[in-house]
This record gives structure tokens, C-alpha cells and sequence, in this order.
């Protein structure tokens, strides 16, 4: 949990795009697996079921933290965003001899994420305070961005698939292709899909969609026109159909 709150950290603290790369491939090349799996699933849009909804979560962080409701509606409307409101306003556990280390990103998430659909309230909030007790307030507020759904990152999937090809020495297209359809989030699958190419192409994968680049200004360094096919540009929504 602890790195991939460091990863969400530098990839918000930078806008430059080898900057982004970089602290993409360290948490690709440092994370075991099973945590890699979830972070690229986060990364590229995938998100749990929300298990608690918002109001629930602020009315327990109010008697958690000894404040009257109406105090955090009014810290919310100052800061902006809710998961930092909230992990702002909770007691500071941090150096407290009864935290345990950070918890690795995927126990962590079948835990205190998924594990929480299938409990009852008063046990979805025991399991939650549990979590709170663990974490320092920076991972707090990204674990709240998991809770609520509003996990959103400043990266492009396609900057994902570029950190992770430069760690395989894959091609990028490579790797698009293999995230097309939707990542399973498992160990197999993300060493599955870092795995050298062996030249065999799955037929049921989707490829990646073209995008419209503008031409050069010199037509002559991209060939005879013969060789190509021009048509016009609509706006819409693609699709493919796999048979």
C-alpha cells in the first residue's frame, strides 16, 4: 500500500511526461506481482464495486475523529475533496507503537475493498476502522479514493503500457493489445503479459484502435500516394466485432 501511495504521490507531484515514466516503471519493477496486478487495474480505470457509500463514510469518520457532522460538511466544503477531508480529519496513528507496517497493496484490498460487499454495516465499519488503525493519513486518503469509487490518476493508459513495455523490452503496441478487452487482476496475468513475444497472436484479443495523426508537410517523405487510402474523419464511437 505504502508504494503504490508513493506512485499516486509522484505521478500527481509531476507533468512531465518522462518523469511520469519513470516512477511507473519503478513501481512495476518493485512491486511483487500480485500488488503490480492491482496497481495497473487502478492505473488504467478498473475499480472495485463501492461497498460503503460517501454519507456513511463521513457520519464514521465524525464520531471517529469526536466531531459534530456538521463540522466535516464544513471542512469538506473548504478543502475540496472528500478522501483528503476525511483522512485529514482522523486521529494521526502515525508512530504509534500498535500500527503494524504498511499491508501489502492486494491482501490490502481483499480485505478492506472487496472483502467489505458481503458484511454487515456495523461489521463493514469495524473492518474499515481496522484499516484506518493501519495506514498513516496519506495512504488513509487513497484508500478512501478506493472506498468511494473516485480513485483518478493523471496518466494515460497508453503512458502505462509505454513504463511497462520499456521494463519487458516489449513493444508498446505490444502491450496495448494485450490490455485490450480488460486485465485480469492476478499475479498470472500481469506476468503474462510482461512475458517476451513469442510470436503468437491470441484471435480472440482486440487490437488497439488506430488514431488520426496529420500528415507531414511534405507529402513526398511518406511515399507515393498510391500506396495509400484516404477517407474521411467522423466523429462517433468505434467499435470491433472479434469473430
Amino acid at each position: 500500500m505504502k508504494r503504490f501511495a508513493e506512485l499516486f504521490r509522484d505521478l500527481e507531484a509531476s507533468n512531465r511526461t518522462e518523469s511520469k515514466l519513470r516512477a511507473l516503471e519503478r513501481y512495476f519493477a518493485e512491486a511483487p506481482p500480485a500488488d503490480a496486478a492491482w496497481g495497473l487495474a487502478f492505473l488504467i480505470g478498473q475499480r472495485p464495486r463501492r461497498a460503503v457509500n460517501s454519507s456513511l463514510l463521513r457520519a464514521w469518520v465524525a464520531e471517529e475523529a469526536g466531531l459534530a457532522p456538521w463540522l466535516v460538511d464544513e471542512c469538506y466544503d473548504v478543502v475540496g475533496d472528500l478522501a483528503e477531508t476525511l483522512a485529514l480529519l482522523l486521529p494521526d496513528s502515525e508512530g504509534s507503537p500498535e500500527r503494524p507496517a504498511s499491508p501489502a497493496l492486494a491482501e490490502f484490498v481483499e480485505r478492506y475493498v472487496l472483502g467489505l460487499a458481503d458484511l454487515e454495516e456495523n461489521e463493514r465499519r469495524e473492518r474499515i476502522r481496522e484499516a484506518w488503525s493501519s495506514l498513516p493519513a496519506t495512504e488513509r486518503f487513497l484508500f478512501h479514493k478506493l472506498l468511494t469509487g473516485g480513485f483518478r490518476v493523471g496518466v494515460q493508459k497508453t503512458l502505462v503500457a509505454r513504463a511497462l513495455a520499456r521494463l519487458a523490452d516489449l513493444e508498446p503496441q505490444l502491450i496495448t493489445q494485450r490490455l485490450m478487452g480488460g486485465f485480469e487482476v492476478t499475479r498470472e496475468a500481469f506476468q503474462a503479459l510482461l512475458a517476451p513475444d513469442d510470436g503468437q497472436h491470441d484471435p480472440g484479443r482486440p487490437y488497439p484502435f488506430c488514431l488520426a495523426h496529420p500528415v507531414p508537410d511534405d507529402l513526398d517523405s511518406i511515399g507515393p500516394a498510391s500506396d495509400y487510402q484516404v477517407e474521411w474523419k467522423w466523429d462517433g464511437i468505434r467499435a470491433q466485432l472479434v469473430r
